[in-house]
């Protein structure tokens, strides 16, 4: 008897010893401290998209589609069995029309010893729709330079802004290489003059207003050749 309890009790060190040092990956979004050799889903995903996409994925996993607080609530699940190079996409049509619509949560789930969850994202709105889920745009870094000199020209390297939106909605961070994907301009773009002091950023009809300074050339005398 006293055989077998050890057994038991030395199976049961085992597993906790295993689930403490080997935990299950709770999310993979690249954006949040995380394992960054867990999955994603690649984001944003906008409604009229004709895929989603999937990266570092190197096993079989499901993307979860509902309209609940938990996929308890009711899903549609998109087996993810083809992949290579760490990359698979599944199409926006898998999802059922009822529920293929701006606000739908989507789960990046695969089997890892017991089921773990990956990054939480939403259908968002078509760039076509956007404006009308749109409340409103924040810058959330600067650009890299914000000192010129009369004559240079505005460099938006390193800017990050926020879109806020409506609906339940979380806010989404776009950085500079996708502002033209995201329908987003900033103004002036010639040349700086000495009565410029600000970068507005514009996104249907909202807009961010970035502060900049722009200082004229010095005027050096040396410089000019005179006429014999």
């Amino acid at each position: 008897m006293n055989i077998k309890r050890n057994i038991y009790i030395y199976i049961l060190i085992n597993i906790l010893l295993f689930s403490f040092i080997f935990p299950a990956k709770v999310h993979a979004d690249p954006n949040i401290p995380g394992d960054p050799d867990a999955p994603y889903l690649v984001t944003p995903i906008r409604l009229g998209d004709s895929e989603i996409r999937i990266k570092n994925i190197n096993r079989p996993m499901e993307v979860l589609a509902f309209e609940g607080n938990s996929p308890e609530d009711g899903a549609e699940f998109i087996e993810v069995t083809n992949f290579s190079n760490g990359e698979a996409s599944v199409s926006m049509f898998d999802i059922p029309s009822p529920i293929r619509k701006v606000g739908t949560k989507l789960y990046l789930r695969y089997m890892s010893g017991n089921q773990s969850y990956f990054t939480t994202t939403y259908i968002y709105p078509a760039i076509s729709n956007q404006s009308n889920y749109i409340t409103g745009i924040r810058i959330h870094t600067p650009p890299n330079k914000t000192t010129y000199q009369t004559g240079e020209n505005f460099d938006p390297t390193g800017t990050v802004l926020t879109i806020d939106y409506n609906n339940g909605l979380p806010s989404n961070n776009i950085g500079v290489s996708d502002f033209q994907a995201n329908g987003i301009t900033f103004s002036p773009t010639d040349a700086l003059t000495s009565g410029v002091n600000e970068i507005v950023f514009s996104l249907s009809n909202h807009q961010a207003t970035l502060p900049i300074t722009v200082n004229e050339i010095p005027f050096n005398i040396n410089t000019v050749n005179k006429v014999e």
